[in-house]
């Protein structure tokens, strides 16, 4: 009877500092982790993008400019037509050339395929489409096709300075960065410091208006005023190729600077 009662209490002990165990993981060494899952089922967030900079001459023109852009997506629940007939409306609005049937085929499939994605809600089908395209998208009347803001970037000069510039292109995570040129180097300048904002919501997912909140503004990139004379870079450009030309180059690079500061005028180089 007495090496029952240590049986069971010895369990009892066991059992007890096993709790004690579990206790302290979730409490100490799991408290943030399960406290952010918490949290996640009644808080709902989202990041606020913050406006890329602009890349000024020296006259205070643009070099490269942010300028206004939209999402297009689509609420698949709220789609009243077949994914073929929104595809074959969309597709032309979102190639270059309509005349190239090869490519006008290559889209229609594309949006096809995402269109009849039952499994999902929402679903994205092309970024960064110009307001006037916005326009004529939204003269179709389709029902289920949506438009979100999204920032767009633009070179006035086309592809003159191309090499001294840059480009916007996107990261892994699909965020822009700038990659080469004066977009790459001053690129954290550029793309400024998104914001976050954040609510409580209800267990349908409803946001509760409330309930507390909390909003981190977004602040933008600085301009970047460049030496850079377009008058000078054009010219540059010009000279540079034909002296390629004359001299049966290969390649070539050429700088001019103010002699006073320092500032680069303008610099060229082929092929770009």
């Amino acid at each position: 009877m007495f090496l029952r009662f240590k049986i069971v209490s010895l369990l009892f002990i066991i059992s007890f500092v096993a709790i004690l165990i579990k206790l302290f993981g979730w409490q100490i060494v799991k408290s943030k982790d399960l406290s952010s899952q918490a949290r996640g089922q009644y808080r709902s967030g989202e990041l606020l993008s913050a406006s890329r900079g602009n890349i000024l001459a020296n006259d205070g023109t643009w070099l490269a400019a942010r300028v206004e852009g939209w999402r297009v997506f689509a609420e698949i629940p709220h789609l009243k037509e077949s994914s073929e007939e929104i595809a074959s409306k969309l597709a032309p609005y979102f190639v270059e050339d309509v005349s190239d049937r090869e490519s006008l085929l290559t889209e229609i499939a594309r949006l096809n395929e995402l269109l009849a994605k039952k499994e999902v809600v929402w679903v994205s089908l092309k970024q960064k489409i110009s307001p006037e395209t916005k326009k004529n998208l939204e003269a179709l009347k389709i029902e289920g096709i949506g438009f979100e803001p999204q920032e767009d970037r633009m070179y006035p000069e086309a592809s003159e300075a191309a090499h001294l510039l840059g480009f916007v292109g996107k990261d892994e995570e699909g965020n822009d960065i700038g990659y080469f040129g004066l977009e790459g180097y001053y690129n954290l300048s550029l793309s400024g410091k998104p914001g976050f904002e954040s609510q409580e919501k209800d267990a349908r997912g409803v946001p509760i208006l409330l309930g507390e909140g909390s909003e981190v503004s977004a602040i933008k990139g600085v301009d970047i005023l460049t030496h850079i004379d377009k008058t000078v870079q054009r010219t540059l450009d010009k000279r540079l190729l034909e002296g390629i030309e004359k001299y049966g180059a290969t390649a070539g690079t050429a700088i001019i600077m103010d002699p006073q500061t320092g500032g680069v005028m303008g610099m060229s180089s082929y092929p770009s």
